[in-house]
């Protein structure tokens, strides 16, 4: 028997910090991602809640769908193709 199981990811398993805490600091600090892993720790232990936290500040969302590894590596490299120095936007 094949059990589905649905879970939204919310937070930073490692540091234990919520999406909608993240929002809230950058929308009170006008911090990014640099700024709240700063803060926080999020994004800099096991990294996978990274494309989250980012797709966060895109959205505004602070409650998402489990991503595909596809769809995480797309949204790393759209950040990485911003940075400076990379060449990017």
């Amino acid at each position: 028997m094949l059990v589905c199981l649905s879970m939204a990811v919310d937070r930073c398993v490692c540091h234990r910090v919520t999406f909608a805490a993240l929002k809230e600091m950058a929308a009170q600090t006008g911090g990014g991602i640099d700024d709240l892993s700063e803060a926080t720790g999020c994004s800099t232990s096991c990294g996978l809640c990274r494309p989250y936290v980012l797709l966060m500040l895109k959205t505004g969302r602070t409650s998402f769908r489990l991503l595909s590894a596809r769809e995480a590596r797309a949204i790393l490299d759209e950040e990485a193709s911003r940075r400076p120095g990379s060449g990017g936007a």
